[in-house]
């Protein structure tokens, strides 16, 4: 473990800021982190809120002052939002997506997907907005609730992907895949058929007190160093100890995915893990994996504190690459004053 941290503090033209998790206390679930190039700024977007935190380093965060929406649109379902996360789509636009369920009746959605979660969007030639919302959602189901959407274009080809979870973990439908399906450059269509990218399959995932699986909130990046594909994901129930990050690798964004042997970030408290070293937060999960411009790699995710104090705090990590895997320094989350790398020049 020692040398997963060795390299992490050598990684080339990278200073470093000193820091102590959490780097932002209290209930700010499920993190949606966006790079900036423009203004050389990180933006963040939680459940719950419309409005816009920011950072110079992924450490030191601030009010921006600023809001994706003034408003939710009125589609939507008062008082829901889950989940938002803001990407660059193509070279001019950005976008904001969010889950909430469909409230209203919108020309081309299906009249049965009322009531179901779905994925909303929004445009903007701006990383922090404002957004102007497409009017209906995205994904809309008439049978499943449709929920952690995030978005990815591939760096390779231009093409533009959307994945999300399909939210259906019942004793009679126990199975959560994530979906993969491509977007239109303007990211305001799906184009084809969607297609499973990974499935609750394993151990790690499941939830003991229930006997169910479930994953959820995917993320995906490429690595250029590499040559892969990786889907980041959570797996577990998100409100307790069996709530951990896991990883995929492809060779294209549609797959086949091969899974990690077991999770990457996780806490290790009762089975089926061996009990291991005492930390001060649990069930992390909900990740943004950033790639800086300097090359340096890091995830913004949540934990819960001991004893669920304070709700979902943001946390900060340094990723590393070993034997083609991305890895967390310390596979578990850090809460002993620790080093993130930011660009700076030495």
């Amino acid at each position: 473990m020692q040398s997963l941290r060795v390299l992490a503090l050598c990684a080339a033209s990278a200073a470093a800021v000193e820091y102590r998790n959490p780097v932002l206390a209290g209930d700010c679930p499920d993190p949606g982190v966006v790079y900036d190039p423009a203004a050389d700024m990180y933006y963040m977007v939680n459940t719950g809120r419309l409005t816009i935190r920011q950072s110079p380093n992924l450490v030191n965060w601030t009010e921006s002052g600023k809001s994706y929406y003034p408003a939710l649109p009125a589609w939507t379902a008062p008082g829901y939002l889950w989940a938002p996360e803001v990407h660059k789509v193509n070279a001019t636009h950005y976008a904001v997506m969010f889950t909430t369920p469909y409230a209203q009746n919108v020309t081309g959605v299906p009249v049965a997907a009322k009531g179901q979660l779905s994925v909303g969007i929004g445009h903007s030639t701006s990383a922090s907005g404002p957004f102007t919302d497409l009017g209906r959602p995205i994904v809309a189901d008439a049978v499943y609730g449709s929920i952690d959407q995030s978005f990815f274009r591939d760096p390779k080809t231009g093409r533009n992907y959307l994945m999300w979870k399909r939210d259906s973990e019942t004793p009679t439908q126990p199975s959560t895949p994530i979906y993969i399906q491509e977007v239109t450059q303007g990211a305001d269509a799906l184009v084809g058929e969607r297609k499973v990218m990974i499935q609750d399959d394993q151990v790690w995932e499941q939830v003991p007190a229930g006997g169910l699986s479930n994953i959820e909130a995917p993320w995906m990046v490429y690595n250029n160093a590499t040559g892969y594909y990786y889907l980041f994901y959570s797996g577990g129930m998100f409100d307790g100890p069996y709530y951990n990050v896991g990883v995929a690798r492809a060779t294209s964004p549609m797959g086949n995915w091969t899974k990690f042997s077991g999770p990457i970030l996780h806490t290790r408290w009762g089975a089926p893990y061996v009990v291991g070293a005492a930390t001060d937060f649990y069930g992390p999960g909900h990740p943004s994996i950033l790639q800086r411009p300097c090359g340096t790699w890091a995830m913004v995710y949540h934990a819960w504190g001991k004893n669920k104090g304070g709700g979902r705090h943001v946390m900060a990590d340094t990723i590393v690459w070993k034997e083609g895997w991305p890895r967390v320094v310390s596979d578990t989350p850090s809460f002993e004053l620790t080093e993130m790398h930011t660009c700076a020049e030495q």
